[in-house]
């Protein structure tokens, strides 16, 4: 990497943070102010999502880890994304519109295992932060961080899963209880989540991390900002939509863990150190 690049990076990775906390207020806002329908704003979003997790991922955790990280959550959602399809396991029986574009092997679009590693970084980023998380870890560690991980990536899709039906990205089979989802996709999604939050740490158990360079615990902490944000904004979109049940149990489950995550925001060190802390 060169200075001028590793210089800029951090910069970078902020300002597609904040690229990304605009587009989402755009959504929120238009029905609001009566502002014209833009289609691309969703993809637009999962991208700029995306983009600031794996750019953070890399500075903080270096990029063999970042690339383990990346590759697991991409491979095994896809795998289990494209088996569900396929057979309804484990998730419940399904199938994709094409509202989100090309499938891939015809099955799943690609922004959706995109959209898998957009959150499960900065939901393993808020675990961390929640639980001390840092430095070498037991097997008994690294499962319960797993689970909790999977918990709080799992909330998010309290929310996102009723909503995205609602607007025609996917079609469920069957008439669940949960808003029209089987309870079932929940079980899925948190077998799916805790295989690769667990692959993870197993794999990395006994390998350092490195970082790219030195950052500040703020810079270490916009995941948890991201987290948060997403929350927010689902809620108010699920009030917007008339889904008050669906904004209510966002706001409890996800929320739980964006409400702690932003008490820790509120007391990040202003000061800088070496290292992610929010990393093992």
């Amino acid at each position: 990497m060169t200075p001028v690049v590793k210089r800029l990076w951090q910069p970078g990775v902020t300002a597609l943070g904040l690229f990304y906390t605009a587009v989402m207020g755009y959504i929120v806002l238009r029905p609001l102010l009566r502002l014209p329908f833009i289609v691309v704003m969703l993809p637009l979003a999962t991208l700029a999502f995306f983009a600031f997790s794996l750019g953070h991922a890399l500075w903080t955790m270096g990029g063999r880890r970042a690339l383990l990280f990346l590759g697991l959550t991409f491979g095994i959602s896809l795998l289990f994304e494209s088996v569900g399809v396929l057979t309804g396991w484990p998730y419940g029986p399904y199938h994709y519109t094409d509202r989100l574009g090309a499938k891939l092997f015809g099955l799943v679009p690609p922004l959706i295992p995109i959209a898998w590693f957009m959150m499960a970084y900065p939901s393993q980023v808020l675990v961390e932060r929640l639980t001390g998380g840092g430095g070498q870890e037991g097997i008994g560690q690294a499962i319960w961080r797993a689970g909790l991980s999977a918990m709080a990536i799992t909330g998010w899709d309290l929310m996102m899963d009723p909503l995205m039906v609602a607007s025609g990205h996917w079609v469920w089979e069957v008439k669940g209880g949960y808003f029209g989802i089987p309870a079932q996709n929940y079980a899925g999604w948190l077998i799916t989540t805790f295989t690769f939050f667990l692959l993870y740490r197993l794999l990395t158990r006994h390998q350092p991390a490195r970082p790219w360079g030195p950052s500040s615990a703020r810079f270490q902490a916009l995941p948890i900002g991201a987290y948060v944000i997403t929350w927010l904004a689902n809620v108010l979109i699920a009030l917007e939509a008339g889904r008050t049940g669906v904004a209510v149990a966002g706001f409890f489950g996800m929320g739980s863990f964006a409400l702690l995550g932003l008490g820790r925001l509120t007391t990040v060190d202003q000061g800088r150190h070496r290292g992610p802390r929010t990393e093992d």
